[in-house]
């Protein structure tokens, strides 16, 4: 299961390469799940995964969007979470047990702290909804400015689409 992945898995670590982004923390938690092994660095660093977003974006298509805290609550641990702005993914995590999220490199994304290029967990109330006439179902973003729509991806369908990455 990808929630037990990402907290056994949590300290990504290659040779030559520092802070690992959120998108690649998520990719190397899906690859390691799918595949039943940790990627190798080349298969990590590879045209398939690097850059990591071409493939968290081709996982929207499967996603439904989560617009209230309630709803964030409901999903079920091993879900990707994915932080979309205008169509783009900003920021990826994984729904965890207990009403948590865990990730890498989630400063700014939450009321609490995270650690840059680092994994952090955060509870499920730490996200910003943002209310209003004009915004209603949207998350702040790493910074005041930007807003995010939440996109909740079925485990299955995220670790899918790496396995196709993967194999072609």
């Amino acid at each position: 299961m990808l929630a037990q992945i990402v907290t056994s898995n949590r300290n990504i670590s290659y040779p030559r390469v520092q802070n690992i982004m959120c998108h690649a923390a998520a990719l190397y938690w899906l690859y390691t799940d799918e595949f039943k092994h940790t990627p190798t660095l080349e298969v990590f660093t590879s045209q398939a995964l690097s850059p990591p977003d071409p493939v968290i974006t081709s996982m929207l298509r499967f996603g439904k969007q989560v617009k209230n805290l309630e709803a964030l609550k409901a999903l079920a641990a091993g879900t990707v979470i994915i932080f979309v702005q205008n169509g783009n993914p900003m920021h990826t995590c994984v729904v965890l047990q207990n009403n948590q999220l865990g990730g890498n490199n989630q400063t700014g994304w939450y009321t609490s702290n995270g650690v840059a290029g680092r994994y952090s967990t955060h509870s499920m109330d730490d996200v910003q909804w943002i209310g209003g006439l004009f915004s209603r179902n949207e998350v702040r973003g790493s910074n005041a400015n930007m807003r995010c729509k939440l996109m909740a991806i079925p485990e299955n369908s995220a670790k899918a689409v790496v396995r196709k990455a993967i194999q072609g």
